[in-house]
């Protein structure tokens, strides 16, 4: 018995060395002590400001029903498929019956997939005023969307609904916005 156990061990050492000496590189050891131009070519993390992306959405009619709509997006690759980011958001509107504004930042988060078509999610703190002939509105509400959408290049299309649902939400669901957004580069 102590042979056969001897002759294991021996395998077991010759199988585990062989699986080491196939760790080290055909061109011989890499040398970490090597300054970074001299390493082979491998891809290098983008730096910071090759990960940002920037982008929203803009909109506005004008007559009777004045409505104005600027919403910037500020967002990090964190992976090549993965960007999140923050987002401001306001909005003006003025009828014969009242006026009255939102302004709402974001936290959002999108998730391509397909190459072109996205997951998008986003929680949005909004603060609007409202007032009419009588009354002076002011009201806090938050807003959780989650959708999925399409974009081509710069241009964007998503279709998003409230989980929250708040009777004084700006937003009906299902919402469909339409913008863009640089520096995504799938």
């Amino acid at each position: 018995m102590n042979a056969l156990k001897f002759h294991f061990l021996i395998a077991v050492f010759i199988l585990l060395s062989t699986s080491l000496f196939a760790q080290i590189d055909e061109h011989g050891p890499v040398d970490k002590n090597k300054p970074k131009e001299e390493k082979d070519d491998k891809e290098e993390k983008p730096k910071f400001k090759e990960r940002l992306t920037f982008g929203g959405n803009l909109g506005a009619f004008f007559g009777t029903n004045t409505f104005v709509n600027i919403n910037p997006l500020v967002g990090y690759k964190i992976k090549k498929d993965w960007v999140a980011g923050i987002g401001i958001n306001y909005v003006y509107y003025n009828n014969p019956f009242f006026q009255g504004s939102l302004l709402g930042k974001s936290v959002w988060s999108r998730y391509y997939f397909l190459q072109q078509f996205f997951a998008h999610t986003e929680f949005e703190s909004i603060r609007y005023t409202k007032s009419n002939f009588a009354d002076l509105n002011k009201r806090n509400v938050n807003v959780a969307l989650v959708g999925l959408g399409y974009q081509s290049n710069f241009f964007g299309i998503s279709i998003m609904y409230d989980l929250i649902q708040d009777p004084y939400s700006p937003y009906s669901s299902p919402l469909i916005r339409v913008g863009g957004m640089f520096g995504i580069g799938n």
